[in-house]
């Protein structure tokens, strides 16, 4: 049977859903004709699809030997070094498939990654502003954003990062928790205190809102006791709706905390 024959009955076993059978018809084509461009960028793609990396990492780097030239080749092989922790390469390689195909978010979310695992801060921020730039009502990127502007020590603009993201939909149990730990080192605790707050009214567990309860003690040992007391009452509040009981010997050292400061 000729290359040809081989390489046809491997796509329509890919489609067929038949990955292993595929994989089986693309080395026969390449066996065949062991300069078949395409059956090595296609024996790639599957082999990426069923989880074998390893095994397509060589079969990429042929098909670009032989004179492949598309973002999705190049980015498959950023996605390998990536997570061989090999960063560089897997820069040069994502770098290659946005200049193919500039609009590729997966692979801006690559470099983004690489640049970030690197502790590059500055260069992943002028990445996030691209792609912001492309999705600029994307809350998830304006977290990014503010973790990598705290990291910088860029405080200020962290936290207004943070509340865009919040304004955007992008509102969780954990971004709350960042953005009260900001205005704390900030020292407006009473905002600190909103935050923290409605970190925990947006909480499902009891194991949630006891992630909350050291920071009732962090405010008593800062000398804020009515905020210590205002956020000990609303996660009090908000234990008893969702039917879960907090320590009761915390709690109890909480109160008498409070009933010497009174």
């Amino acid at each position: 049977m000729s290359p040809a024959l081989y390489y046809l009955l491997g796509c329509f076993l890919y489609e067929a859903g038949e990955y292993e059978d595929s994989v089986e018809e693309y080395i026969m084509a390449i066996e065949k004709h062991p300069s078949y461009l395409r059956a090595y960028a296609n024996l790639g793609f599957v082999l990426m699809e069923i989880g074998e990396h390893e095994r397509a990492l060589p079969v990429l780097l042929k098909s670009v030997e032989l004179g492949a030239n598309e973002s999705q080749i190049y980015g498959l092989i950023g996605f390998v070094y990536s997570n061989a922790g090999l960063y560089e390469s897997a820069l040069v390689a994502y770098r290659l498939a946005i200049f193919l195909n500039p609009t590729s978010r997966e692979w801006r979310k690559g470099v983004l990654s690489c640049l970030i695992d690197m502790e590059r801060n500055e260069e992943a921020l002028n990445v996030l502003d691209e792609m912001i730039a492309f999705e600029y009502d994307n809350s998830t990127k304006w977290i990014q954003r503010a973790s990598i502007l705290f990291e910088l020590g860029e405080k200020d603009s962290a936290i207004a990062n943070t509340q865009v993201a919040h304004l955007l939909g992008g509102e969780s149990f954990k971004s709350q928790l960042f953005l009260g730990n900001m205005l704390y080192e900030k020292m407006h605790y009473s905002s600190a205190v909103d935050a923290f707050i409605r970190s925990g009214e947006i909480s499902e567990s009891r194991s949630r809102l006891e992630e909350v309860l050291p920071l009732v003690r962090r405010l008593l040992f800062d000398g804020e006791y009515s905020e210590s007391k205002r956020l000990l009452e609303a996660i009090q509040q908000r234990a008893s709706s969702l039917d879960v009981e907090l320590n009761s010997n915390v709690i109890a050292y909480f109160k008498a905390s409070f009933l010497t400061k009174d």
